[in-house]
């Protein structure tokens, strides 16, 4: 317990102990790489099921939120991080039919729809690049914040999302649901036999 208050502590000061732009742009993206493993573990960890396919998720996210600001005219700022609840649940949104479509398969052959779904879904900006000129002029609103300070916001926000992840990710883990997940990861005929829907 005191070596995880310690850790979050050394996270929460870690860019005010080292303002380097290079060392903190370094940071923000270790962030983003740990929410992103811990949210993999939540599902694939758990479940033994391996899906390859959580970058398209990731690209979509990246696309609703530059049309977003695009559509809806977002100044630079903190305009698009209040933003990304809305991102999370068009990405939720899309992710539905995808994940009913990937779920009513086993194993490898859910691992390859995951591939599959990667691979259409990386095919998305060509595909409305053809519909829409400006698709491949997209760009986010540039922050109008010093240099000096410039890393701190996504520092915080994907530390944020890091800690969201974490929790869920313990929720999950905590409850008959994970239990549920973990049964699956061990022997699915067996859980399912239990009665726990596979």
């Amino acid at each position: 317990m005191f070596g995880g208050l310690a850790c979050l502590a050394l996270l929460l000061v870690f860019p005010l102990l080292f303002p380097n732009p290079a060392v903190t742009s370094v940071a923000v993206f270790a962030l983003i790489a740990a929410g992103a493993a811990t949210a993999w573990n939540i599902f694939s960890g758990y479940t033994g099921y391996i899906s390859l396919g959580y970058a398209a998720f990731y690209g979509l996210g990246a696309y609703a939120l530059a049309i977003l600001c695009a559509v809806w005219r977002v100044p630079g700022g903190f305009g698009p991080f209040l933003l990304l609840p809305v991102v999370g649940g068009i990405t939720g949104l899309c992710a539905i039919p995808l994940g009913w479509v990937a779920l009513k398969t086993k194993r490898f052959a859910f691992m390859v729809i995951t591939i599959a779904i990667y691979a259409v879904t990386s095919q998305l900006p060509n595909l409305l690049t053809g519909l829409s000129a400006h698709m491949g002029e997209l760009s986010l609103p540039i922050p109008l914040w010093s240099g000096d300070t410039f890393n701190l916001p996504f520092y915080y926000t994907a530390l944020a999302v890091l800690l969201l992840a974490l929790g869920t990710s313990w929720w999950v883990r905590t409850s008959k649901y994970g239990l549920g997940l973990l049964a699956m990861r061990d022997d699915e005929e067996r859980a399912w036999g239990l009665g726990i829907d596979t």
